[in-house]
C-alpha cells in the first residue's frame, strides 16, 4: 500500500502545478465583457478540479499519518469524494451560464457521474480494490481539470488572434 501514498504524492503535485497555470491563464489573458461569466465559470470548476485532488490527497495522507489502516483511510477518503462530487455537480448545474458548450457539460456530466458511481462503490466496499478506484477518480478529476484549462488557452488565443 505504500505505492498508493506514492501514486497521491503524485497527484497532489500535479494539482497544484494545474491550479498555478490556471492562475497564469487568468492572468493574461484579456476577455470582452459579454464573455466574462463564462471565463468565470470555467475558471472556477478548474480551481476546483485542480485543487480538489491535490486537498483529497493530502486528506488521504493526513489519515494514513494518524495511523488509520490504508484501506481505510481509502475508504473514508472515497466518501469523502464522493461528497464533494456531488455537491460540485449540483453547483455546476445550477450555477453554469447559459453559454456553456452543452457537449461540454454533458461529457463533464457524464464524467463526474461515474466518477461518483466508482467512490460511492468504493466507500461502501464494493470494490475489491479501493485504491485504484480512489486514484481513478482523483485522476478524472484531474482530467477534467486539464480539459476546462485547454478549453481556456484555445479561448485566449482565439481572442488574440482577433485582436
Amino acid at each position: 500500500m505504500y505505492d498508493v501514498v506514492d501514486f497521491l504524492g503524485t497527484i497532489a503535485e500535479f494539482s497544484i502545478g494545474l491550479a498555478g497555470f490556471a492562475g497564469i491563464v487568468a492572468a493574461l489573458a484579456k476577455y470582452r465583457q459579454p464573455e466574462l461569466a463564462l471565463v468565470r465559470f470555467r475558471l472556477a470548476n478548474l480551481l476546483v478540479s485542480s485543487f480538489a485532488p491535490g486537498f483529497f490527497a493530502l486528506l488521504t495522507f493526513g489519515l494514513v499519518a494518524s495511523a488509520m489502516e490504508v484501506g481505510t483511510a481509502l475508504r473514508v477518503s472515497s466518501s469523502a469524494l464522493a461528497a464533494g462530487l456531488f455537491l460540485w455537480a449540483v453547483l455546476v448545474h445550477t450555477r453554469r451560464p447559459a453559454e456553456l458548450s452543452r457537449t461540454l457539460l454533458f461529457a463533464m456530466s457524464v464524467v463526474t457521474t461515474v466518477n461518483l458511481v466508482i467512490q460511492l462503490a468504493s466507500a461502501t466496499g464494493l470494490t475489491g480494490v479501493p485504491a485504484a478506484s480512489y486514484l481513478v477518480g482523483l485522476m478524472l478529476l484531474l482530467l477534467q481539470g486539464a480539459v476546462v484549462f485547454v478549453v481556456l488557452v484555445m479561448d485566449a488565443l482565439q481572442l488574440q488572434a482577433d485582436g
